[in-house]
């Protein structure tokens, strides 16, 4: 039938008599076809399709300028601009054979897409082996969209790709828009979004210290709620180091846990860390621990490029449990600290462990009353063995509307138990008497789109009779005898609901050594500078204590940030320094810099230019702190993970 338009819709059972007792995969569904143009050859058992095809079987269909449909085998051939889709891929192709009984067939200039894991591969010659396996001839894989030059894409000779699991290929060159960047004679890579056991990335560089450094994760999937990587890497000029990382997600809790070795040839010394934790909720009782232990304190200064970790001097490692009731709470806690300098972690009090009772605030009339008992054990290993027994009760009262009267009274009493000490101080009792009064008020102006907020407060802490010289084993042994007034003005500045900023002056002044402490200034200012200070000038010493800043400024597409660290007790003063380049469209130029003004000098420089599109990016940072330098490259492509240069 020719010169209309023929829509046939025929069940196999009406095609082809043979195929009854042929083909029995085939008789489990039905066929559909629309095509201007049908013509039957008998002598092939085959329907002969043309102009606007369209075939459709169960999940497949297949349209094309030309089919030629053989229901006796299952078989379809399709030519010119054929589109094939079932519920695991979408295929476009210059022509194609397909098997409708198992799935299989081959195909000429396809592109294909997984629909499952959501990535795209180009081949000359391609061959269905079965649902999940492909065989391919010059092809091109990537996981961006769109036809023409992709942004990033691996074409290699030949390939083997089992969806759902890995693509192997050979002779592959790894393109940026086109252009060759990297070459392999083999690369093997993950193509699936769930979870699944093999080879990750690797982390590749070089340091100017240590030598090439290569370091390569392993990772196991043991359960749907479990799953282990190992790591194996290497500095070739000094050291050799494993490790192992372990997720669970229980009924009972969920955690990570993270072990490490590490074996440095050239101090010849075994380093080890442990790290990890674990965290329970339910409706009455919860608990975590956190872990962060080394054995020897200098570990993150030689081998940790991150600056958070290698300007760390302390290391914690705490636990808790707690049972909350509605009148308050129960808990167990202990914390454990480690020094990374060359002060050690002798001197520090250890918490092993803490009873602790909370009551919450309750109201008696126009009070609010709370309390707290706490009872531990602390030691330090080359000062102390101390349990002390603490209780802390508090009343508070709050009075008036416009101008607000705030009176809290507490007692803080402390029993020490020392051992190994003079026994004359082996046990003794520490009496603390707590108040605090403020008065304060809040005053409204509006000018206009400007909403001004000024807020004058008075207020007066007493400590006394805080005698005893017991070991500092936390912030409760800081009580000293105090009698303190204070007078702060407090404002802040409101434009259409968002805040421009503001600042608080606070005077203090001992009365009962009849002295002027100091003058205390913060500022915060969000535009069109950002600005935060921290200043305090003593009178006493006729000098700041400490003077702390950060200002901020964004010119269109540049951001700048200069800061500084003051502090006279713990001599602290540092220069902080960071710049950002909004250079393109998807470029960003960054540097950062810190700089120690009590002499040593620069310790740590940033340079940062980072890349991002939707399916790929690529990062690359040079950093140097003394005596070393670092340059990584980091490129990210979309459902493989980053590749790291450098780290």
């Amino acid at each position: 039938m020719r010169g209309h338009l023929l829509q046939i819709v025929v069940l196999i059972f009406f095609l082809s008599w043979p195929l009854i007792s042929v083909s029995e995969g085939v008789q489990k569904g039905k066929t559909v076809i629309r095509a201007e143009q049908l013509e039957w050859i008998p002598q092939e058992g085959c329907y002969l399709l043309r102009q606007g095809v369209s075939l459709r079987r169960d999940a497949i269909r297949i349209e094309a300028s030309e089919v030629r449909y053989c229901p006796e085998t299952g078989t379809v051939k399709a030519m010119g601009e054929v589109y094939y889709e079932d519920d695991r891929v979408v295929i476009r192709a210059e022509d194609a054979m397909v098997d409708l009984v198992n799935e299989r067939g081959e195909l000429r200039d396809a592109r294909i897409f997984f629909k499952r894991d959501e990535y795209w591969i180009e081949a000359r010659k391609v061959k269905r082996i079965d649902k999940e396996t492909y065989i391919l001839k010059d092809l091109a894989f990537t996981t961006c969209d769109g036809e023409g030059v992709k942004d990033w894409c691996f074409t290699g000779r030949e390939a083997k790709v089992v969806e759902g699991d890995s693509l192997r290929a050979r002779g592959v060159a790894f393109r940026i828009k086109g252009l060759p960047v990297l070459y392999s004679p083999y690369l093997w890579a993950p193509v699936v979004k769930e979870r699944k056991s093999g080879l990750l990335m690797p982390d590749v560089g070089f340091n100017s210290e240590k030598g090439f450094h290569w370091r390569q994760p392993l990772y196991l999937v043991i359960s749907e709620n479990r799953d282990v990587t190992l790591f194996f890497e290497t500095y070739t000029r000094r050291a050799v180091g494993e490790g192992l990382e372990y997720r669970y997600v229980e009924r009972w809790g969920e955690g990570r846990w993270w072990i490490y070795h590490l074996r440095d040839w050239d101090l010849q010394r075994d380093f080890f860390e442990l790290s990890g934790g674990h965290r329970y909720n339910s409706p009455g009782l919860s608990g975590f621990i956190n872990m962060n232990l080394l054995n020897r304190r200098e570990f993150y200064r030689i081998y940790s490029y991150k600056l958070q970790l290698w300007g760390k001097r302390f290391t914690e490692s705490t636990a808790e449990v707690s049972l909350k009731r509605p009148w308050g709470r129960i808990y167990a806690e202990a914390r454990f600290w480690q020094d990374t300098t060359d002060a050690g972690t002798g001197e520090i009090p250890q918490r092993i462990p803490v009873l602790g009772l909370t009551v919450y605030p309750f109201r008696t009339g126009p009070l609010y009353v709370t309390a707290s008992a706490r009872a531990g054990y602390y030691y330090a290993e080359d000062l102390f063995r101390t349990g002390r027994l603490q209780i802390y009760p508090r009343v508070y009262l709050s009075l008036g509307e416009s101008f607000t009267l705030l009176q809290e009274v507490g007692y803080r009493g402390d029993y020490y138990h020392l051992e190994e000490t003079d026994p004359s101080r082996g046990s003794f009792m520490r009496h603390t008497l707590l108040s605090e009064t403020a008065l304060q008020t809040r005053l409204y102006r509006r000018y206009g789109h400007l909403l001004g907020i000024l807020e004058p407060e008075l207020r007066y802490s007493f400590v006394s009779n805080a005698e005893g010289e017991p070991p500092v084993l936390d912030s409760s042994e800081v009580y000293q005898d105090v009698s303190l007034l204070e007078a702060s003005l407090r404002t802040w500045f409101y434009r259409d609901g968002g805040l421009l900023g503001g600042f608080r002056l606070t005077a203090s002044y001992d009365t009962e050594r009849s002295d002027q402490r100091g003058l205390r200034l913060q500022t915060t200012l969000h535009t069109p500078i950002s600005v935060q200070t921290d200043l305090f000038y003593s009178f006493r010493r006729r000098g700041f204590e400490s003077f702390n800043y950060s200002l901020g400024l964004r010119l269109q597409k540049i951001e700048l940030r200069f800061g500084q660290r003051y502090n006279r007790e713990t001599e602290l003063h540092a220069y902080t320094g960071s710049i950002g380049i909004k250079a393109w469209k998807r470029v960003n130029l960054e540097g950062s810099v810190w700089y120690d003004a009590r002499g040593e000098g620069l310790q740590n420089l940033v340079i940062r230019s980072r890349y991002r599109k939707k399916c790929w990016w690529i990062d690359l940072s040079f950093s140097k702190r003394p005596d070393e330098y670092l340059v990584m490259l980091t490129i990210g492509l979309k459902g493989l993970g980053e590749l790291r240069l450098g780290g």
